[in-house]
């Protein structure tokens, strides 16, 4: 017969065995702890370079507070729950009427607050125009001072008119809302009207001094005039 393993064979395979199971599980080990340990390091990674632009924007803190009062003296100031999409539809008409675009079909969206700044998207679903109008008016809309408006997702294609495009955009229309002041301006015609009073009053003291200081003048020519007559009558 043939004969097996003797006890120590086996006690040797069996320790060979949790040798490599251990070796296996060992390398499981390594290998999980070291992807955990790239994960964490492109975290940390990513934490100082987003710490280090953070220290960078709170360092020039004065510059960007004077860039937003800049730009905040430029946006539009509305009155809290006026009603925007006309005004802003009726800019966007005068601008694409004067530069020889035409809008046929458009929708203004819902209101947007993000912070102090508050924004309206207009839906411009067909429009038609050449290329070169295309360009004026985009170029209006980005440099026209009155108001702050943004043009995006903008398509294009070929018209059935020789030349002509048509397509879409989106335009956002930027504004705040608060107390709207009055320019000064207006209250200062006022003082220059209690001037020309002033100045009427000074004129008519003048002209009645005037009056009556030709008064006696004018007295003294009738009594030489008087005296004048009366000679001939005591020659006669």
């Amino acid at each position: 017969m043939k004969e097996g393993l003797s006890l120590r064979d086996r006690a040797l395979l069996i320790i060979i065995g949790i040798v490599i199971l251990y070796v296996v599980a060992a390398l499981f080990w390594i290998m999980s702890v070291q992807h955990k340990w790239t994960v964490s390091l492109k975290k940390y990674r990513d934490a100082v370079k987003k710490y280090d632009r953070e220290n960078a924007l709170i360092a020039q803190t004065d510059r960007w507070n004077m860039e937003y009062l800049s730009e905040r003296e430029k946006m539009p100031m509305f009155p809290d729950g006026m009603d925007v999409d006309t005004h802003w539809m009726n800019m966007m008409d005068t601008l694409a009427t004067t530069n020889y675009i035409a809008i046929s079909r458009r929708q203004n969206g819902k209101e947007v607050s993000k912070g102090d700044v508050f924004e309206m998207p207009v839906e411009v679903s067909s429009w038609e125009g050449s290329l070169e109008c295309l360009v004026k008016f985009l170029w209006d809309v980005q440099s026209n001072g009155q108001s702050m408006m943004d043009v995006s997702a903008i398509t294009m294609r070929p018209s059935q008119k020789k030349g002509f495009l048509k397509g879409s955009f989106t335009l956002t229309c930027a504004y705040m809302r608060g107390e709207v002041q009055q320019d000064e301006e207006d209250e200062e015609p006022s003082e220059p009207a209690a001037g020309a009073g002033a100045n009427q009053g000074d004129a008519g003291a003048d002209a009645a001094e005037g009056g009556a200081a030709a008064a006696p003048a004018a007295d003294g020519k009738e009594g030489q005039s008087t005296d004048k007559a009366a000679v001939p009558a005591a020659k006669e």
